[in-house]
């Protein structure tokens, strides 16, 4: 991955790049040996922290997607 927002499929990795690993928070995340409490990961991820990996494990359903406005006003609204 080299640009924020690039599309992925199930199957791809996305890792921290070398440089960024020596980033404090980054290391702090590679040190603990469980995820904090309050970081819930989604169902479609499966994260290494060890490794500063994210694995798309598959495409998430839309009700796993956090949507801040209502989906059919945003239709209705696009298809005047």
């Amino acid at each position: 991955m080299e640009r924020p927002g690039q599309l992925v499929q199930p199957g791809d990795t996305v890792t921290v790049t070398t440089r960024s690993r020596a980033i404090p928070a980054f290391r702090m995340l590679s040190d603990e040996p469980a995820p904090a409490a309050a970081v819930i990961t989604p169902p479609h991820l499966e994260v290494r922290h060890h490794d500063l990996a994210v694995i798309v494990s598959r495409r998430p359903r839309r009700r796993e997607i956090p949507v801040a406005c209502d989906g059919d006003l945003a239709v209705e609204y696009l298809a005047r």
